[in-house]
């Protein structure tokens, strides 16, 4: 929360937005890919909205803050996939991601089973989870 408050405090609306930032507790999952898997998180939802200047998804976008001030501190977060994703460094970004789900392999054997031929590994999907 300190960290937090002191990029808001320093930045300014480039930092916060011009809404609200959402901070909430989230409950465990047993899905894997979830970032509920392993136990209860907090869960911190940054507004970004389409009229707003910029990309929110590159390195210096609005969400690249978030992602490289929490990644820089050490502090290990799992990204919602139905919202966006780094949009940059792509196969430094699938390693991370890889790093913060225990059970990554089991899922992408599974993924693999179940999808042999690779029909809903789309080129985004290939880009986000394996780096290209």
């Amino acid at each position: 929360m300190q960290l937090l408050k002191e990029w808001f405090d320093t930045r300014g609306t480039d930092a916060s937005g011009y809404y609200s930032t959402e901070l909430y507790a989230g409950y465990h999952s047993d899905f894997w890919m979830s970032p509920g898997y392993g136990g209860n998180m907090l869960r911190v939802d940054p507004f970004w909205y389409i009229n707003n200047a910029g990309i929110p998804d590159a390195q210096d976008g609005f969400f690249g803050g978030f992602w490289e001030l929490f990644r820089s501190h050490n502090i290990p977060f799992r990204l919602h996939w139905g919202k966006f994703l780094p949009n940059y460094d792509h196969k430094q970004w699938a390693d991370y991601l890889q790093s913060q789900y225990p059970r990554w392999n089991d899922f992408m054997t599974l993924r693999k089973e179940r999808d042999p031929a690779d029909i809903f590994l789309t080129d985004y999907w290939r880009l986000h989870l394996f780096g290209g």
